[in-house]
């Protein structure tokens, strides 16, 4: 029964490898979390169009692919 939440919170904390959280290398955002529905989208996420929101969305996960692969291959080279 704690595995979700676990699992939740591994993929809500920021990875020291890549520099990212798994949550947003995978869905290319931040997790909504239930503060987040508490005090509602920042008025720039509730005025994106959703052609707007797929191009921004690429460009984002181009660059934390790529930065993620960066970290990645540094902290590599560092356990060496």
């Amino acid at each position: 029964m704690c595995v979700p939440k676990v699992v939740n919170a591994y993929n809500c904390t920021k990875s020291d490898t890549t520099g990212y959280l798994p949550f947003h290398l995978l869905f290319g955002k931040a997790p909504r979390l239930p503060v987040d529905l508490i005090f509602g989208p920042s008025p720039e996420e509730a005025s994106v169009t959703h052609t707007e929101y797929i191009d921004k969305w690429k460009i984002a996960m181009k660059e934390a692919y790529l930065l993620a692969l960066k970290n990645t291959s540094k902290s590599a080279t560092d356990a060496k």
